[in-house]
């Protein structure tokens, strides 16, 4: 958990120094979780067929 902070204090550091507004930051990470839900329902779908097919 700690190295996570660490990480997400070092990535609002620089959001910080790039000027970038929370805006884009909401609209960045709304966009990044979009991307990993979709990825991680069709790897699970992906899984349950295969399983069903035991």
């Amino acid at each position: 958990m700690a190295r996570h902070q660490a990480h997400l204090l070092a990535l609002v550091e620089s959001l910080r120094a790039a000027g970038v507004g929370e805006e884009i930051i909401e609209a960045s990470v709304s966009q990044l979780l979009d991307s990993y839900r979709s990825e991680l329902t069709a790897a699970i779908r992906a899984l349950v067929r295969e399983r069903s097919g035991d």
